[in-house]
């Protein structure tokens, strides 16, 4: 405290070490100069912070200027957080000292805990009482035991004073589910390539509602698939790894953090493992993944006991892997044995309606080792009467209903946060959902994240109709899913613009972008005074933002044009992290560094495709696939677009009576198309 520091000194270096910090407590910034705009962004901050080991103790007492009463309010708030979360770890790591250490006496050491601060100022929470925003003096106490802790002794240490290191019962009770979807894969010639999409959003539900059903005291979390990623959760020693991502003989497809691959192999996977830590850092693990049986024989070489994979020279189907995931799951979660949960799992895909030679299917999944021992079940976790993670939604719930109405909403928004976080998500909604049938622009999401990662202004530019908003709104949502590998992005705000009728008021977009910063609660409402431009720099002055503003061309005139155009020169120069990105069919002409993108239509291949699943006449996946093989009998023309070269008469003509690639032609051309025309098309390649 009095260091005369003011936010210009260490602004970024302090927000960012405080969101992360998991062993500082107690921070006395009092007798400062910190500004107001300082003091928000860090509070606001702290908020989202999903750390479990914050800073329950911040002070800035007689700080220049002095806080206002909102600072204050939520100064109390976010240090009231921090402390119900440590008297959580306090009883979780009193616990843990009781399993490792079971000749100390720790009986009733849970009965009844009380957070100590002001008096008269206390929460309820369950046989525990939790005080409200305290000052000095604050501490622990252990009715039953009449035993007093310091918020020192909440540190990373058992009340015995011995540091807790094995791995307890609640890591292996534990599952970490790695997703990969890079979006492209390069050839020898460094061409890119699309990787085909999997539905890993109907998988990570699926497991979730696994472990929703059995209602077991199971953690789950969701990251993706990166080789920093994979040590992470190597180093947390969670009892159970599942890998879900593309096949290949020789490595797993991992991603690099930018959408691109990292081809992890073999060998390299069995470093990472072997050389990270002293054994098994997994009970079990499952890969989800054609052609995974060199991958699953690597897990089991370096003493994983048991590991569910492929066979090396198979592909799996979508639907009989999901159908052995499910069952497999529930069974394991209840404790069943790995055994018993892999022939439940076998079971199901057998009995798998309208799915081809489900026996053949079956026996693609193997269990390894093949001589262990696999009669023993991996979990031993309690029933819980609701899952996930009541025991912190009813503490919540009880904190809440002792606020006012108008402070309740950072308590759910916790809640919210908290989910998301264990599903790897930035937010909830980042953007509008992407049309059902989106596909075919996976090089062009690539080459468009490139550019977002690298410049602040990207402008996506198409002709009408070619889905430039829908591109938009994938990337956003691929973005999202990524909350821990996409370092420079941790907010999507996305702003559609509205077609003016009858002229619109200069300023008006802006106005909207406004609004949608009071709906995620980045900023209050504007009042009397207010300047709406400087309210958007003050809240986003530090903050890692991604802002879309979707169909500029909507924008009435040079005018606005000319306006909004100085108001992103603004918008860069008073903040450190924002990047934009406009959709449209015009630049704007920004002098600053506007990078464009110009999005073509789609190839002939998916063309196709998208007219197979728009048409109302076909009901089926073998119908559209048969349609599919019907026009595309040359696969080197699948790739070409309506303007190469390489397109010959036949593949020209059909391209022009499906829409010419460009997917709002396609859809009409689709619903248009009479059943006769249709079989003529399938039959002849012609209407």
């Amino acid at each position: 405290s009095d260091n005369g520091l003011s936010d210009d000194d260490f602004d970024q270096i302090l927000t960012s070490s405080l969101v992360t910090n998991t062993t500082l407590l107690d921070l006395n910034l009092s007798g400062n100069n910190l500004s107001s705009s300082f003091i928000d962004a860090t509070l606001e901050r702290l908020r989202y912070s999903e750390s479990h080991y914050g800073v329950a103790f911040l002070r800035i007492d007689g700080n220049t200027p002095l806080l206002s009463a909102p600072q204050k309010l939520q100064l109390g708030l976010v240090g009231r957080h921090a402390r119900v979360l440590a008297v959580e770890r306090l009883l979780k790591e009193k616990e843990q000292a009781r399993l490792i250490y079971p000749d100390n006496d720790y009986s009733g050491t849970q009965k009844r805990i009380s957070f100590v601060e002001r008096p008269g100022n206390t929460m309820k929470y369950g046989n525990e009482t939790v005080a409200g925003a305290g000052e000095e003096g604050s501490k622990i106490v252990d009715t039953e035991e009449e035993s007093v802790y310091s918020h020192t002794e909440l540190s990373l240490t058992s009340s015995v004073g011995r540091p807790i290191h094995s791995q307890s019962s609640s890591h292996e009770n534990m599952i970490t589910v790695l997703f990969s979807a890079p979006l492209v894969y390069f050839d020898q010639l460094d061409n890119p390539h699309p990787f085909k999409k999997l539905d890993f959003k109907m998988e990570r539900e699926l497991i979730w509602g696994c472990l929703k059903e059995a209602s077991r005291d199971i953690e789950l979390s969701f990251d993706n698939a990166t080789s920093n990623r994979l040590l992470a959760t190597i180093t947390k020693r969670c009892g159970c790894l599942h890998y879900s991502g593309h096949g290949h003989e020789d490595a797993l497809p991992f991603e690099d953090g930018s959408g691109g691959p990292n081809w992890l192999e073999i060998d390299k996977l069995k470093e990472l493992i072997k050389g990270s830590l002293v054994g098994a850092p997994f009970k079990f693990v499952f890969v989800s993944a054609c052609h995974s049986g060199l991958a699953g024989e690597t897990f089991a070489s370096v003493g994983v006991p048991h590991v569910v994979c492929c066979q090396q020279e198979s592909e799996l189907k979508d639907a009989a892997a999901l159908t052995f995931t499910r069952q497999f799951y529930l069974a394991l979660a209840v404790g069943r044995t790995v055994q018993a949960a892999f022939d439940q799992g076998c079971k199901a895909v057998r009995a798998t309606p309208n799915l081809k030679d489900p026996e053949k299917e079956m026996e693609k999944f193997v269990l390894l080792p093949k001589d262990g021992n696999h009669d023993v079940p991996v979990f031993n976790a309690r029933s819980v009467p609701e899952w996930p993670n009541r025991r912190l939604k009813e503490t919540k719930s009880r904190s809440q209903r002792r606020l006012s109405r108008g402070t309740r909403s950072m308590y759910f928004g916790i809640a919210r946060n908290s989910e998301l976080s264990v599903r790897n998500m930035m937010q909830e909604d980042p953007s509008p959902t992407p049309p059902q049938f989106f596909l075919g622009r996976e090089i062009d999401m690539y080459n468009v994240l490139l550019l977002i990662l690298d410049r602040k202004l990207v402008r996506l530019l198409s002709e009408p109709g070619v889905g430039c908003s829908s591109l938009a709104c994938a990337l956003c949502h691929y973005i999202n899913e990524r909350r821990n590998t996409i370092d420079l992005i941790d907010k999507i705000i996305f702003v559609k613009a509205k077609q003016k009728r009858g002229g619109g008021r200069p300023g008006s977009l802006l106005d909207t972008f406004y609004d949608k910063l009071v709906e995620e609660s980045l900023t209050r409402p504007l009042e009397g005074g207010d300047d709406v431009e400087t309210m958007i720099f003050r809240c986003l002055k530090n903050v890692k933002a991604l802002v879309v503003f979707d169909g500029t061309n909507y924008m009435g005139g040079n005018e606005e044009m000319q306006d909004f155009s100085l108001f992103l020169s603004d918008l860069f120069r008073e903040t450190q992290n924002v990047r934009v990105l406009l959709t449209g069919q015009k630049s704007l002409g920004i002098a600053s560094g506007e990078h464009q993108y110009h999005l073509g239509p789609l190839n002939f291949g998916n063309t196709v495709r998208l007219f197979a699943n728009l048409c109302p006449h076909l009901h089926t996946p073998r119908e559209r696939e048969d349609l599919f093989n019907s026009i595309v009998i040359d696969w080197e023309k699948a790739p070409l677009s309506p303007t190469d070269r390489g397109l010959d008469r036949r593949t020209r003509h059909l391209f022009g009576l499906l829409g010419d690639g460009v997917p709002s032609r396609i859809e009409k051309a689709a619903y248009l198309i009479s059943r006769e025309d249709l079989r003529n098309l399938e039959s002849t390649g012609n209407i």
